[in-house]
């Protein structure tokens, strides 16, 4: 009888029963729904946390009321003018003043030099009825440019136009700006026609700290007569 090689195999028990493989695999399942519920609440928090962050920012806004002037915050890609457009048309101010980034002024030869300026003149504003103002490259800078218009100009009411975030900042501002006349507004953002970005939010936070660290005793602002290094074109047509 010739050798035989035999390729036995030792029987192995299995590391675990059937039963403790359910077990697993059910732990398994919990676990991946237990991540995936994590995942979903840090995501609802951070989508909390920025509705917080939006509506602290976006106050305290004022419903509209009668106004000398309607005044329309510079760097305004379209919304601002809009909604100053529809102040306007509801009566609520006879004129409108854009503190404008992008303009020529008063005395430019043309005489709608702002884009947005046009755009209300095509949709029936009367051309007397729009001023600008283009010096102020900041927020600080249009409230102290606001102040010296309205004092010119005798007006005592504006409705400040801006973007929703900006509100509480704007509000701060003017009302350090205008603590030492007789003159109010009241802020009425434009409509937001959807969320700003988180990236959004921390930087609005972030001068909203600045703008109170770096104005809190403005020397200017609580001058009533002082408008700093601003060379304002001031024009007050009927």
């Amino acid at each position: 009888m010739h050798g035989e090689h035999h390729n036995s195999r030792v029987p192995t028990a299995p590391l675990l029963s059937p039963r403790d493989q359910t077990r697993v695999g059910a732990f398994g399942r919990v676990v991946r729904a237990v991540a995936l519920l994590a995942g979903a609440s840090v995501i609802a928090l951070v989508a909390a946390i920025a509705m917080d962050v939006e509506a602290w920012l976006s106050a305290p806004a004022d419903p509209p009321a009668r106004a000398d002037v309607i005044i329309s915050l510079g760097g305004d890609p379209g919304q601002r003018a809009a909604h100053a457009l529809d102040l306007y048309k509801a009566g609520f101010a006879p004129r409108i003043l854009f503190m404008t980034q992008d303009g020529s002024g008063n005395e430019d030869p043309s005489p709608f030099p702002d884009l947005r300026g046009k755009g209300l003149v095509a949709a029936g504003v009367p051309p007397q009825a729009i001023r600008y103002e283009i010096a102020p490259q900041t927020t600080r800078e249009e409230s102290i440019a606001a102040r010296a218009w309205m004092q010119q100009c005798g007006w005592r009411t504006a409705l400040v136009v801006s973007d929703a975030v900006h509100t509480r900042r704007v509000a701060w501002t003017w009302r350090q700006t205008f603590a030492a006349t007789n003159l109010t507004f009241r802020t009425t953002p434009a409509p937001s026609r959807s969320s700003p970005a988180t990236a959004n939010l921390h930087t609005e936070l972030k001068k909203n700290v600045f703008y109170r660290v770096r104005y809190a005793a403005d020397a200017c602002a609580r001058d009533a007569s002082c408008t700093g290094d601003l060379k304002l074109n001031i024009a007050c047509r009927p």
